[in-house]
């Protein structure tokens, strides 16, 4: 078991290759919310609804980096990669909302159809 704990993020696909990102990047894997049903007698259980997976990121914008490019990812895999050896594929993915720019950065959410742990 290694002492390392994740600091860096990073994220590719196969059309852009990887795409440098800001810190803070995240990844919701997605799967079953669970939500507290309540009746007269107090929580009587819980029912379950589906929850998407996705990304959320900032990249940097710089010379080379389309956001055009970036916000028309419709169906591909995106790998999310930490560097404490961890990596994620996030399957079918498409860009969820038109990409946003401000000075130097692009920030980015992705959605996908499942995200699978990717094991050595």
């Amino acid at each position: 078991m290694s002492n390392q704990v994740q600091g860096r993020i990073t994220i590719s696909t196969a059309s852009l290759g990887v795409i440098r990102s800001m810190p803070g990047a995240t990844l919701d894997l997605g799967g079953v919310k669970r939500e507290p049903v309540e009746d007269d007698q107090g929580t009587a259980g819980y029912k379950e609804t589906p929850s998407t997976p996705k990304i959320e990121a900032t990249f940097v914008k710089k010379g080379g980096v389309s956001a055009r490019a970036i916000g028309d990812i419709s169906n591909e895999d995106i790998s999310f990669e930490g560097d404490d050896g961890s990596h994620y594929v996030l399957r079918e993915a498409w860009c969820s909302e038109p990409p946003q720019l401000s000075a130097g950065e692009i920030k980015v959410t992705f959605a996908g159809i499942r995200c699978d742990e990717v094991t050595a």
